[in-house]
């Protein structure tokens, strides 16, 4: 986790890592007249969204990284798994 951040939670937690949703209540909307909130929502959901793609992207370099940390006989094992 300390090279793959949230995606290296992948080997924990066996699944994905989704970073929780935005609440959009946290933000207030309606008495927002200059729209200071609705940009600061804007950009919470640009992050979140950011780190998702960013995960997808990492997902390879995660994979060939533990790859290359296996001894012969792990790589020969996880090759010959039907999964």
């Amino acid at each position: 986790m300390d090279k793959y951040k949230n995606l290296g939670r992948l080997i924990v937690d066996e699944k994905y890592y989704v970073p929780p949703a935005v609440d959009i209540m946290q933000f207030n909307l309606m008495s927002d007249p200059h729209e200071i909130e609705k940009g600061r929502l804007r950009e919470v959901h640009k992050r979140r969204d950011k780190e998702i793609d960013d995960m997808k992207i990492d997902r390879m370099s995660m994979f060939t990284y533990i790859v290359s940390k296996l001894s012969k006989e792990s790589l020969d094992e996880v090759q010959g798994d039907k999964d």
